[in-house]
């Protein structure tokens, strides 16, 4: 059995025998589809209990495949191993059939969870700086301590979530304040995985999932989530002309801290950045604290962003920055237990944030294909060092 699912820790009687997921539930509506399956509002088919839960269920033609079942597995096992307040309880599945694959459809029911999705409430991941409805300074600093408290939690029990972007974010009654981690579908024993059926090295550790905490403040902060580590001009993204001014005139007496946060969270390096939630979360109640009286914005010249070279053939071993990916969107279902936007051999990590820094180019320097081949570059492109 692979060692990621983590089945075994998981026992209880929310384990059930179901061929089909119709044997014990019926569907009141759909919430949405992705890529790996369809998600329904549903409440008990014997009536036994009226409350409306959220249902998972394999799409057909992926019910016959044994890493979108061991993915489902690993899921239900997740979310009953890290049971917490800001992660959906675990009601029942039978994904601890997944080897069965002939005689059982595999399905997962947890608690619903109302209120939108990060997404939602802010807007596109990829809008102008400042547009859609970025959350004020209060709501996203309160936003990501309380993703920084599930994300402890989740470590401290040896899982890393691996895909922590605002589509697995729902607010639970719409208060930023009150957020709600969901789709642990790639989530694994970080400490004794040795194998896991998607994506890198890299993505199994801790710090991985702290830095998409800071990804998710800055993106609730400027409404900006597809954007490089650093541009053309070197710039990390909170230091750049447009979204610099935005974050001064909404972190007032308190922007030298909130720069000052987000100057350590964006470090190339991944030994440069937090190290664990607990850090990050005692630094972001630093930059909660009330500013000083008389105290005023912290105005920091910032040059202009060079200009971009062209795409040239670079020599070898050549550093070169990389390109903003144009990844596309999916429809994600309410709950987003869903899988990520990519295809099943890419990492669930957004570009650019690499975790170990700048990525040494090939002989080719193509906005596309530079450095060789287009796997070598999809590696580069999500930090698969």
């Amino acid at each position: 059995m692979d060692g990621t699912i983590g089945i075994d820790e998981a026992v209880g009687p929310f384990w059930r025998d179901a061929r089909r997921w119709q044997e014990r539930w019926e569907a009141i509506g759909p919430l949405g589809e992705g890529r790996q399956g369809s998600a329904y509002l549903a409440r008990r088919a014997d009536g036994s209990d009226p409350t409306p839960r959220f249902l998972k269920v394999l799409k057909g033609e992926l019910q016959h495949k044994p890493q979108m079942r061991r993915q489902l597995a690993r899921e239900a096992a997740a979310l009953h191993i890290l049971r917490h307040p800001r992660i959906p309880r675990l009601v029942e599945s039978n994904a601890h059939r997944h080897a069965e694959v002939r005689d059982h459809e595999l399905y997962l029911v947890a608690d619903h969870v109302a209120g939108p999705r990060l997404d939602q409430a802010v807007g596109r991941l990829d809008q102008a700086v400042g547009a859609g409805h970025p959350l004020g300074l209060e709501a996203a600093l309160a936003l990501a301590d309380g993703l920084l408290d599930v994300v402890g939690h989740c470590h401290e029990r040896d899982r890393v979530h691996r895909d922590i972007r605002p589509e697995n974010v729902v607010l639970r009654g719409g208060d930023p304040a009150d957020p709600v981690l969901v789709d642990f579908n790639l989530a694994v024993n970080w400490r004794g995985a040795t194998h896991v059926s998607k994506g890198p090295l890299d993505q199994r550790d801790p710090r991985v999932d702290v830095t998409q905490v800071a990804r998710l403040l800055y993106y609730a902060l400027t409404g900006q989530f597809r954007t490089p580590l650093r541009d053309w001009g070197g710039l990390a993204p909170h230091r750049r002309p447009a979204e610099h001014a935005l974050l001064l005139g909404l972190g007032g007496g308190r922007a030298h801290r909130l720069l000052t946060l987000l100057d350590r969270a964006f470090e190339v390096r991944l030994e440069d950045r937090f190290q664990t939630a607990g850090e990050f979360r005692a630094a972001l109640r630093e930059a909660l604290r009330p500013a000083e009286p008389g105290a005023t914005a912290e105005v920091i010249p910032v040059r202009p962003p060079a200009r971009r070279p062209p795409a040239a053939r670079a020599g070898p071993g050549r550093l070169r920055d990389l390109p903003e990916s144009s990844a596309p969107g999916r429809r994600a279902c309410s709950q987003a237990l869903c899988s990520p936007p990519m295809s099943p051999c890419s990492p669930p990590m957004s570009p650019l944030f690499s975790a170990r820094g700048p990525v040494r180019r090939g002989s080719r320097a193509s906005p596309r294909h530079a450095g060789g081949s287009p796997r070598r570059t999809r590696a580069a492109l999500h930090g698969m060092r």
